[in-house]
């Protein structure tokens, strides 16, 4: 069975969300809300639930923060698309530009050789007559 590679910038989003979203950052996130928490527990049930909501507590601000992370590089993204699409709008006009610059140096050209066709004529002519 083939693997399917993940592209590029898929994997820079994941590694983010992977970084912050580790075992090991969440424990240690829940092992010190309850140590904030364990003067207020009295009793083992009060341990037993306080364990299991700072865990649940430390998911939820990861996951947070993981959010607020992917909410801001959208908001960059979105900039940047705004910008890149203005500095379209001008390559585009420049282009047009050029475009018809060239039509026009086209025409001129073609202008310039039916001139220059008409006067190789004319001296044709004139070199004849001299001919004569």
């Amino acid at each position: 069975m083939s693997k399917k590679k993940t592209p590029q910038r898929q994997q820079g989003s994941r590694k983010i969300l992977d970084d912050s979203l580790t075992v090991q950052n969440i424990l240690s996130f829940a092992d010190s809300l309850l140590e904030e928490w364990r003067p207020y527990l009295l009793t083992e049930g009060d341990m037993l639930l306080g364990r299991e909501l700072s865990i649940n507590r430390a998911i939820i601000h990861q996951l947070q923060n993981a959010v607020a992370s992917r909410a801001t590089t959208y908001d960059q993204l979105l900039k940047n698309l705004s910008e890149i699409k203005a500095e379209n709008e001008q390559l585009k006009s420049g282009y047009q530009d050029l475009c018809q610059t060239y039509d026009g140096l086209k025409k001129l050209i073609y202008e310039l050789s039916v001139k220059q066709k008409s006067h190789i004529s004319t001296v044709e002519k004139l070199v004849k007559k001299l001919g004569e």
